[in-house]
């Protein structure tokens, strides 16, 4: 096993305890959107990069710019 592999369960229960903690006073709509846009920004950086053995794929306008709407997305639905 690579050293990284092991993160893949602590990450989980981090995300566990912030969904116990975080999701009631959040919102379901806004959780959802903050952990589906982090994981989208999270996955176009370690494509970008060819980080923990992904093949590189640069991050280009088209990627940046699906991620900068995602993050957008969670921002009106935060406001609204």
């Amino acid at each position: 096993l690579r050293w990284w592999a092991w993160t893949g369960g602590l990450l989980g229960l981090i995300y566990v305890f912030a969904m116990l903690l975080f999701a009631e006073k959040l919102g379901s709509g806004l959780f959802g959107a903050l952990t589906l846009s982090g994981s989208i920004v999270t996955a176009v950086v370690l494509d970008h990069f060819g980080l923990v053995g992904f093949k590189r794929h640069t991050a280009g306008i088209g990627r940046m710019l699906g991620c900068l709407l995602m993050i957008a997305g969670a921002a009106l639905i935060a406001r609204f």
